[in-house]
């Protein structure tokens, strides 16, 4: 097998998911290796780009100081002094830092009210609005390993339970259908979200 990094181009790629296309560009250069298929085809991804897009979440995502902080943001938007109380053991140079790294990613927003010296409020962008949405997920999990009380409903007390939905059809899907989809079924699921 030819590994040659000029042959195949295999520089740092300059834009993200370059590094998939150049992956996909080695593989399918190789003899008798069938081609993968394209983007927009109709067809659902691989377990393998599950797992890559699962990689990518978790780059962004995987600190537990940055799930606090989306956590501590989902209220509303908060200064720096606010998130420091309110996401304790955090050091402020890592605070810094993880707000940098989720402003990078895309997942808040800093907006200047003072300009000398310059002070900022940080809140959630579309993305990180959305990343705020399975915490409850990671809590309720948390919990029921810890052997505490799951959230419950206020009217029934009735531990409550996530699900997927299809706002197409309106309708609640089965946790099995969404992993079948992830692995390549032909089930599409573009358009499921959690209630």
């Amino acid at each position: 097998m030819d590994v040659n990094p000029a042959r195949h181009n295999l520089s740092s790629p300059a834009q993200p998911g370059a590094a998939r296309a150049q992956r996909a560009a080695v593989v399918a250069a190789r003899p008798g290796v069938p081609s993968p298929p394209s983007p927009g085809d109709g067809s659902t991804s691989s377990p393998a780009d599950q797992h890559d897009d699962l990689r990518a979440a978790v780059d962004v995502v995987g600190d537990r100081w940055v799930l606090l902080l989306v956590a501590a943001l989902a209220g509303g938007p908060r200064r720096f002094g606010d998130l420091a109380r309110e996401v304790r053991g955090v050091a402020p140079n890592v605070l810094t830092d993880r707000l940098r790294r989720a402003e990078r990613a895309g997942l808040l927003v800093a907006t200047a009210y003072q300009h000398r010296p310059r002070r900022v409020v940080y809140d959630l962008t579309a993305a990180g609005r959305e990343v705020a949405t399975i915490l409850p997920a990671f809590s309720a999990w948390s919990a029921r390993r810890r052997g505490a009380i799951p959230p419950r409903h206020p009217e029934c007390g009735t531990p409550l339970e996530l699900r997927w939905w299809c706002p197409e059809c309106e309708l609640a899907v089965q946790s099995s259908d969404v992993i079948a989809a992830a692995l390549g079924d032909d089930a599409v699921n573009a358009d499921l979200v959690w209630v």
